[in-house]
């Protein structure tokens, strides 16, 4: 199992169903200047990573006025017996919410199929 986000513009599709059709009608689209901001922060989370945690990379993909944020499949284990994945999709939604509140982002939890604003 994984997870996967969605941060887009706030109003740009009506319901969390219609949120895969406009990623893909983003697709081969150029970044936009509103999403570079939220691209920023996610790398910078990759480039803070000890070589250790490594395995927590975010794996994202940007276009147009999307960008697509799948946890790493595998946290760090030794904090909690529960599902590793779990526990890297919450800190990265955290992190998503941190990184986009107040700016007229949306966040859609392709997991628990929600669209809401932070």
């Amino acid at each position: 199992m994984s997870y996967e986000y969605v941060v887009l513009l706030a109003g740009a599709v009506a319901a969390p169903g219609d949120v895969p059709a406009y990623v893909r009608a983003q697709q081969g689209n150029p970044i936009s200047e509103d999403m570079r901001f939220v691209v920023h922060a996610l790398q910078l989370w990759n480039d803070e990573l000890p070589v250790i945690h490594r395995h927590a990379m975010l794996r994202v993909e940007a276009a147009g006025n999307a960008v697509r944020v799948t946890p790493a499949d595998k946290f760090d284990r030794r904090r909690s017996r529960g599902s590793a994945v779990d526990s890297a999709a919450d800190v990265i939604r955290r992190l998503l919410e941190t990184a986009t509140t107040g700016l007229g982002y949306q966040i859609y939890d392709a997991q628990r199929h929600t669209l809401w604003s932070p």
